[in-house]
């Protein structure tokens, strides 16, 4: 019922709105207590940013709130904490690349559905070809027969007097 509205076939403006709420609300924690350390919380917005955006948007989205949380914790403590920024890049990456591979796949499955359509309709064809030819010769030999073989009427007289 929702997927009109969140999902894959849903109005880009409608994914981008779904996308800049989920950061608003992954980065609120961060925002009230001004602590750079919460974006990690930005993870499932950055999985939803991966899932409704297009994926070299959503990458850049990630690779954005990565290096936002680390110019951040390096001005506000002066020191990074390098494991929670290696959460946000692994999720970005982990999840884009699976988002990817199920593009792909999904790719491969219409084409090879197509691939089959087209054997088929070229089967086809091929078949009606040879019906075609078989028909039209078949056509040709019964007038040629007709010509060269004798009417009834001329074989036997008595059949044209009745």
């Amino acid at each position: 019922m929702l997927a009109p509205w969140y999902g894959p076939m849903a109005l880009r403006r409608g994914r981008v709105a779904t996308v800049a709420v989920m950061f608003l609300l992954g980065a609120a924690p961060t925002v009230l207590l001004a602590a750079p350390y919460y974006l990690t919380d930005l993870t499932y917005a950055l999985s939803i940013g991966l899932m409704l955006l297009p994926l070299r948007h959503a990458l850049l989205l990630g690779l954005g709130t990565v290096l936002g949380q680390i110019v951040w914790m390096r001005l506000a403590q002066g020191e990074v904490a390098w494991a929670q920024a290696a959460i946000l890049v692994g999720v970005t990456a982990a999840l884009g690349t699976v988002f990817a591979l199920n593009f792909t796949i999904g790719h491969l499955r219409t084409a090879g559905e197509q691939f089959r359509r087209l054997a088929v309709n070229k089967e086809r064809e091929q078949v009606a070809r040879d019906m075609h030819d078989v028909l039209g010769h078949s056509l040709s030999t019964l007038a040629c027969a007709s010509w060269i073989r004798p009417s009834p009427r001329r074989r036997w007289p008595a059949a044209r007097a009745r």
